[in-house]
């Protein structure tokens, strides 16, 4: 395994997104090199994206198969990736964003989200030997193309076990249909923490007799599980962290009725936000810091470097003309440069500057010198 030790990241999530979003009206990621040169502009050194493995396998396991195909709708609050079908291709594109990432000395994490596709692919990825499976093809592919030594980690699967993402797997292991997402936030048993257990034990090691990349299952720390499960395997924790994840705030803001995608809860959550923010700014902050306090002490106890690519203040936000107004966005901006910092002072990393850092977030992405000051400092002495 790799020992160069983890360099420091100022790291944006660029999801699925990076190849969905690059048709109609839905262009933002249509030029690859206008908007790698505003990521740079902006700071940043590294992106975590999707190459789509469930896909991408099943090109490679049949050469014969035409590299075309279609990802269906986004079916939660459409914030990321496209609202509408759309059909490309995959292995041409990712090999110019990777192109374009080395031109710019950007590092890349990996990681999927198994999105929906017309072939349904990712009801296919259901065992740890599929996951080693789809992820054994693409790391190939990367390597084969020249790639590997960009990568920095390689993230098996977003917020495993999340029903959304494992979407194979979540069947398996919690015994439920896909769309019982509540199963994964109630307690779990012997039998579930074994299980998932058991998907960990079982990909990273086969994987690491291949290949020499970090690994790592993403994980959202609103469920409290984080101590149930061994990670002796993992080269790296990722967690996913928001203020949303925290009572205090999420009730009174309606963060958790944005998160659970209720119609119309992003407008109301950032109407109530805006206005309870100022007035409970150092409660909540203090809340968020005891909440990074509680990640930061697992995993200097486990010894693993930290890198949070999705966070810091709400989960779920923006969409239609919320994207626009810099005025709804003040609170957001102002919670993560103070997560921002508190991170830098716990020791992470990796650090996002929020999960909000796209081109498809107009009123967040234009604010060039909000981004530079976070970037400079989680860079500092870098």
């Amino acid at each position: 395994m790799e020992t160069v030790p983890l360099r420091k990241l100022a790291v944006s999530m660029w999801d699925f997104t990076w190849l969905t979003r690059r048709f109609g009206h839905e262009a933002e990621f249509a030029d690859f090199d206008r908007v790698l040169d505003e990521f740079c502009e902006r700071g940043y050194n590294s992106l975590r994206i999707d190459p789509f493995p469930h896909y991408l396998s099943f090109l490679e396991e049949d050469q014969s198969r035409r590299d075309e195909f279609t990802v269906l709708p986004q079916t939660y609050s459409k914030q990321w990736g496209n609202s509408i079908s759309i059909t490309t291709d995959l292995r041409r594109p990712l090999i110019s964003f990777l192109e374009k990432c080395r031109k710019r000395n950007l590092r890349v994490g990996l990681s999927t989200w198994f999105t929906p596709d017309t072939m349904c692919l990712r009801s296919r990825v259901r065992t740890p030997s599929d996951y080693v499976r789809v992820w054994r093809s693409t790391l190939r592919f990367i390597q084969k193309e020249g790639f590997a030594d960009i990568i920095d980690w390689v993230d098996l699967c977003n917020e495993f076990p999340f029903m959304g993402w494992a979407y194979g797997a979540c069947e398996t292991i919690f015994r439920t249909p896909t769309w019982n997402s509540l199963a994964y936030f109630l307690p779990w048993s012997k039998k579930t923490v074994g299980t998932v257990q058991s998907y960990i034990d079982k990909t990273i090691p086969e994987l690491k007799k291949e290949f020499d990349f970090r690994f790592t299952f993403s994980c959202m720390c609103l469920p409290r599980k984080e101590h149930l499960i061994n990670i002796k395997n993992f080269d790296l924790i990722e967690p996913h962290l928001w203020l949303t994840d925290t009572l205090s705030f999420g009730v009174p803001s309606i963060g958790l009725l944005s998160t659970a995608q209720f119609p119309f809860a992003n407008h109301m959550h950032a109407a109530a936000a805006s206005v309870l923010h100022p007035v409970f700014r150092k409660f909540w902050r203090r809340r968020l810091e005891l909440y990074m306090e509680r990640i930061s002490s697992w995993a200097h106890k486990e010894g693993k470097p930290l890198v949070t690519t999705e966070g810091w203040a709400s989960t779920m936000y923006g969409g239609g003309h919320l994207n626009e107004k810099e005025k709804v966005w003040y609170w957001i901006k102002d919670v993560c440069h103070e997560a921002v910092h508190m991170a830098i002072e716990k020791g992470w990393t990796g650090i996002c500057t929020s999960n909000f850092c796209q081109p498809h977030f107009p009123a967040m992405w234009r604010d060039v010198n909000w981004h530079r000051q976070l970037t400079a400092e989680i860079l500092k002495d870098s």
